[in-house]
């Protein structure tokens, strides 16, 4: 027979968790607009950050726009991604980068192509449209990425299902030892 503190309980779990699912759905749709609105802004800049340094951020400087794009190292060039192109510039030795928002940025003209500094000149007259192809057919091999950032999000996933499990078990664990402690004082005025 169920008990009156039993019904409670499932009541107040049930509407804990409707309320916890229901925040939780405000503040994803809530940071969906705001990446939205900020034209995936957003959205890479949480990429470069969880990147722990291996991704840094490019702004491509247009007369009338910013555009912000993910770049990484590869073989001594800096590769990222801008109108569906991959583009690859040479840097020598390192000039052009700064920290902002505690990830590191580089800017990049988008009309003449060339890294820039931070007061707005020009580092390098590279033609990453021109250059692009000369560079991949020169970098034939393909590149062995790192398998951190995979295994590290398999890891997080399989860590938040064990928790749930975790968590399911105890709860199943504790509605066993309910029924149990229950029968002890019937079983008792049984014995007498």
């Amino acid at each position: 027979m169920v008990r009156k503190e039993e019904i409670i309980f499932k009541m107040v779990i049930g509407d804990l968790l409707i309320q916890t699912a229901a925040y939780a759905a405000v503040i994803g749709v809530t940071i969906f607009i705001f990446g939205m609105l900020q034209r995936g802004y957003f959205f890479k800049y949480f990429t470069v950050r969880t990147s722990f340094g291996r991704k840094f951020m490019v702004k491509i400087r247009s007369p009338l726009t910013d555009y912000f794009e993910v770049g990484h190292f590869d073989q001594g060039f800096i590769v990222f991604k801008h109108n569906k192109q991959e583009l690859r510039l040479s840097i020598r030795d390192g000039s052009g980068f700064y920290k902002c928002q505690a990830v590191n940025w580089i800017d990049i003209d988008e009309e003449s192509g060339a890294i820039c500094t931070v007061d707005y000149k020009p580092i390098t007259g590279f033609d990453p449209v021109k250059f692009s192809d000369l560079l991949t057919r020169a970098l034939m091999k393909p590149a062995i990425e790192s398998n951190k950032e995979k295994i590290m999000f398999l890891a997080m996933i399989g860590i938040g299902i064990g928790v749930l499990v975790a968590i399911g078990l105890g709860y199943m664990n504790y509605m066993k030892l309910n029924e149990v402690l229950l029968t002890i004082p019937q079983t008792i005025s049984a014995i007498q």
